[in-house]
């Protein structure tokens, strides 16, 4: 790039200064601008080298403690105080929660031999009834039937085979079989009598709540005290036990 520089006019100096240092300083003058044709532009590159070459090879180590601060042993530390505590809070807990299982499963397996207790000595031979003709499910059985889980052709498959007419009498025959010929016989002997292999198999799982010595001594018991002039071999109507039910019967009873 060149500039064009004009020289500066001379001026005279004034009249009546004998030398030159005593001269003030010259005038202010003014630089005329270029003129375009005479300013020589350099030519533009067309290689462009935008790359940058910096080295960071330590900024990950400088910056390292940023990311990973050191953690604080002494706060971060769980003391053993708390880890006793811990392990003792969760040790409890899984002891209770085994605890509710067993008494949950116990209840249950009480509730299933009383709740057979209720039709204890009612007949299964026993006329339909309406609802049961309908095939109307209501929540809480109506009939030892119903209780059971079988209908009326069942029922007289069971009479036949086995000569019972009652809960308690199956039950007994059912138990005495168990014990001496096993489970497979039977179940066999039910699916003889009812010709069906899922209510053979669901009834065999009522009766088998009723085959410990103690749970049918309970029935028994609970029967009784609504009922005290029944035998045993003696059958009675459904809907008598359900009235002497609704009317006092014993507590644990009225779950079924």
């Amino acid at each position: 790039m060149t500039f064009t520089i004009t020289p500066l006019a001379h001026f005279p100096p004034p009249k009546g200064s004998s030398s030159s240092s005593s001269r003030g300083p010259p005038p202010p003058t003014s630089l005329a601008p270029p003129p375009l044709s005479s300013l020589q532009l350099p030519a533009p590159s067309t290689n462009l080298d935008l790359s940058l070459d910096l080295d960071l090879s330590g900024l990950k180590s400088q910056t390292a403690h940023l990311a990973n601060p050191p953690a604080n042993k002494e706060r971060s530390a769980t003391p053993p105080w708390r880890k006793r505590k811990v392990a003792h809070s969760v040790l409890a807990w899984r002891k209770r929660k085994v605890a509710h299982a067993v008494a949950k499963k116990e209840a249950v397996a009480v509730a299933e031999h009383l709740q057979l207790a209720v039709f204890w000595r009612c007949d299964l031979l026993e006329k339909c009834t309406r609802e049961e003709v309908l095939g109307i499910k209501f929540l809480r059985p109506s009939t030892a039937r119903q209780r059971l889980g079988i209908d009326i052709y069942a029922a007289r498959g069971l009479a036949r085979f086995f000569k019972v007419r009652t809960i308690e009498t199956l039950a007994r025959v059912v138990r005495s079989q168990t014990l001496l010929r096993g489970e497979a016989y039977v179940l066999k002997m039910l699916l003889e009598a009812i010709l069906s292999p899922l209510a053979s198999k669901a009834l065999q799982e009522c009766i088998g709540c009723l085959l410990p010595k103690e749970n049918m001594e309970a029935a028994e018991k609970e029967w009784d005290k609504v009922h005290p002039g029944t035998v045993e071999g003696e059958h009675v109507r459904n809907d008598v036990a359900i009235t002497k039910v609704s009317v006092g019967f014993s507590q644990t009873l009225f779950l079924y």
